[in-house]
């Protein structure tokens, strides 16, 4: 697999119109368990702490953002998204360099589609440096590549991350 695959393209205008009215600060499992990810604040929408493909937990805002993820899901392979949630983030943070390497991530494809960014923002995948755009569905290959992203520009930057699983 290549570090990163362009899948399409999404308007994200109606997601990022609801970017304001979140508390990025409610939940902090991901940050406080995933050292690498401590630097980054995530709205859950559906997510289980524990990996589980038979159980998708509905969190508070998924409501809010269900109708965007059906028009995504749209757009992909036949499938279904097991889990989706929004990071931000902040300037001049970064995710250090690591590997994704839990039996869950074998099973999907794991998507970012950048719904806020700047063209400092980047993110590395293997030997790979690149800047997201805006509404790009990106998968990457964070399973088998070191990956890590640096914020070094001076507006925050949103990803909605998904894993999907492929029916084919």
């Amino acid at each position: 697999m290549a570090p990163f695959t362009l899948w399409g393209h999404v308007d994200v205008d109606g997601i990022e119109s609801k970017l304001a009215g979140l508390d990025w600060d409610a939940y902090d499992f991901r940050q406080r368990t995933f050292g690498v990810h401590s630097q980054t604040k995530t709205v859950p929408l559906l997510w289980n702490e524990v990996p589980n493909h038979e159980v998708q937990t509905k969190h508070r805002d998924y409501d809010t953002f269900e109708p965007n993820l059906f028009a995504i899901q749209a757009k992909l392979p036949p499938g279904r998204i097991q889990t989706a949630i929004l990071i931000k983030l902040p300037v001049g943070c970064h995710v250090p360099t690591h590997r994704d390497a839990a039996p869950h991530f074998r099973l999907y494809h794991r998507i970012h589609i950048p719904i806020t960014t700047n063209p400092a923002c980047l993110f590395t995948v293997g030997e790979d440096t690149r800047h997201l755009k805006r509404g790009d569905l990106w998968e990457i290959d964070n399973d088998n590549l070191p990956h890590s992203v640096h914020n070094r520009g001076s507006t925050d930057r949103v990803h909605l991350l998904i894993d999907y699983f492929r029916f084919t």
